[in-house]
């Protein structure tokens, strides 16, 4: 039964990468029926036509006539700031969406050459432990 602790190996040698990424995304806040957004939870920034921007870590909601929410609001120098509560519609420029997720090709890439060299790394040992190929005794060679 080699199998078994074979499995066992490579279980304890896996690897598990999780590559997580941020990125942002343009919404629109001026869209009307069905299609348009009621809320947001993932943290945002609001550019107004004055050049200053509303930055909203937890968040808003949209009303029929401005964006509600906790945050602050830079001016066009970012130097000065105030506490943010409701800005109207009307003054918004844009509305940039912070989302996270998982990159899934990374987590499998990077996640193979973790269990690749932990995997490599146990055999190593194994050998090293054991006296090297061949048992040590009557001839093989060890590393």
């Amino acid at each position: 039964m080699r199998v078994v602790p074979l499995v066992f190996i490579l279980v304890l040698a896996s690897g598990c990468i999780i590559v997580r990424n941020a990125s942002t995304r343009p919404l629109n806040v001026q869209a009307t029926g069905s299609r348009a957004p009621r809320g947001v939870r993932s943290p945002a920034k609001a550019h107004l036509m004055d050049g200053s921007v509303v930055v909203l870590p937890e968040g808003f909601r949209i009303r029929s006539d401005s964006l509600v929410g906790p945050g602050t609001q830079f001016d066009a120098t970012l130097s000065a700031s105030s506490v943010f509560a409701a800005v109207p519609l009307d003054s918004v420029a844009g509305v940039e969406v912070f989302v996270e997720g998982v990159d899934p090709g990374a987590t499998m890439g990077w996640s193979i050459l973790a269990t690749t060299v932990a995997t490599f790394g146990f055999v190593g040992l194994a050998i090293g432990l054991s006296g090297g190929i061949g048992g040590g005794i009557g001839g093989g060679f060890s590393f």
